[in-house]
């Protein structure tokens, strides 16, 4: 790749290279006995090409051998001949290309090319394409494109990113001498690999999430049909946060709250009001069993991080009751969720119908505008809850007088009382102990 220099470094997960990432041109390369046809036609269908390098080969065999090909962005790859000559290929591009993104095409209907994404990783497979739905993959993948470095975010901001897109990709993180990878299906986190010790999954995940400001890069991924990762990304960052808070404890410092570059690694900051709550925000009500609550609350001398543990479990039960009491005493409930609007993030969820972590987002936005109109306005006052009436549902969003939450509510039009409906939520809301 013009303006690509690689680096001789360690090689880990099956031989893949820590590469020196670097700022490229946008190179697609077509490998296929009709490549200059989809050139033509790649040049004609879309305005970018006139931004693309667009290189043409007729075999793997001819690409294998180039040992001065420039490096590809993107590969298409004609695999109408079988699957033998591919692999060799994406083993290949494991080493020498891990910022290359594959899409793989066939003229049969009859060729199974799912062996492919369970080896190498997702990739989008095309059957018996026309040129022009050819050219429309090919454009949409490069219009979405997302590997090279990253600078100035943080890294559980780039998975939350990640997360709503659905993405399909690798983080390589690295600080210091230390390095690893975090692979990510569809949006979730589903592999972790640390480099030293050669770490796998949740371990891995940990470590990486507690590195300090790592340098990070997006490549793709050759390892996101393996399953080591069994939390979700919320349950790991708050572990993570977790972690650094009890180191804090065990170096003495003064302060019982975290340091601010401590708080600077996830989605917010918190305030010195709600640190609790901070703290228990992103764990899964799925993952604390109600059983845990059998024990009493520790006494005053009972240690600190178990007194907070055991707090914390208390308040992840009462958020539990009160949305599973949402749904059921309100009729026509479908699902409900309690979100900060600080971070645009759900602290609890129940129901189903909705995608609730998707809704938990755009709604914080819904209510950051209208406080912002406020004050614009000059509008003394706070707001009780916003109601959205759609075609077939209510979805109301009652706000926590004295916190930055709010109660998230999803109701069908034809069964709900409305009216009962907001006295409910409001009832509840005050049983709400946080």
């Amino acid at each position: 790749m013009i303006g690509r220099q690689e680096e001789e470094v360690p090689k880990g997960e099956q031989g893949e290279l820590l590469p020196n990432a670097a700022s490229r041109l946008t190179h697609l390369l077509i490998i296929s006995e009709a490549a200059d046809d989809i050139k033509r036609a790649m040049m004609t269908y879309s305005r970018h090409t006139l931004s693309w390098d667009i290189s043409t080969e007729r075999a793997v065999a001819d690409v294998l051998k180039d040992d001065k090909l420039q490096v590809p962005d993107m590969v298409v790859l004609d695999i109408t001949s079988g699957l033998q000559e591919a692999e060799q290929l994406l083993d290949h591009a494991k080493a020498a290309w891990p910022y290359a993104g594959f899409l793989a095409f066939t003229e049969s209907t009859e060729l199974n090319l799912q062996p492919l994404t369970h080896q190498y990783g997702e990739m989008p497979l095309l059957y018996a394409p026309s040129l022009s739905s050819l050219c429309a993959a090919i454009e949409t993948e490069l219009a979405s494109f997302s590997f090279g470095a990253l600078r100035g975010m943080a890294l559980p901001n780039v998975l939350q990113m990640l997360q709503w897109e659905k993405k399909s990709v690798a983080i390589l993180a690295s600080t210091g001498a230390l390095w690893g990878r975090l692979h990510l299906r569809g949006g979730e986190l589903v592999e972790a690999y640390v480099h030293q010790g050669h770490v796998r999954g949740d371990a891995a995940a940990l470590e990486i999430l507690s590195w300090k400001a790592p340098a990070l890069s997006l490549e793709r991924s050759y390892q996101n049909q393996r399953q080591s990762v069994t939390r979700p990304i919320h349950a790991l960052l708050m572990e993570a946060l977790r972690k650094q808070d009890e180191s804090s404890h065990h170096d003495k410092t003064p302060s019982t709250s975290l340091s601010e570059d401590a708080e600077e690694v996830m989605f917010f900051k918190r305030s010195q009001k709600r640190q609790g709550n901070a703290e228990a925000s992103r764990e899964s009500l799925n993952q604390i069993a109600a059983s845990a609550l059998a024990d009493d609350l520790p006494s005053p001398s009972a240690s600190p991080s178990r007194a907070a543990a055991t707090y914390e479990v208390s308040i992840m039960a009462n958020v539990k009751t009160t949305l599973d009491s949402v749904l059921n005493d309100i009729e026509g409930a479908m699902a409900a969720a309690l979100v900060d609007y600080d971070s645009g993030m759900a602290l609890g969820t129940a129901g189903t119908g909705v995608n609730l972590e998707v809704a938990a987002a755009g709604n914080t936005e819904v209510v950051k505008a209208k406080i912002r109109t406020m004050q614009a306005l000059g509008i003394q006052g706070s707001i009780e809850d916003i109601l959205i009436t759609l075609q077939q549902q209510y979805h109301i969003i009652y706000l926590i007088p004295g916190q930055t939450l709010f109660l998230y509510l999803v109701l069908n039009k034809d069964r709900a009382n409305l009216a009962m409906a907001r006295y409910k939520l409001k009832a509840l809301a005050a049983d709400l102990k946080l």
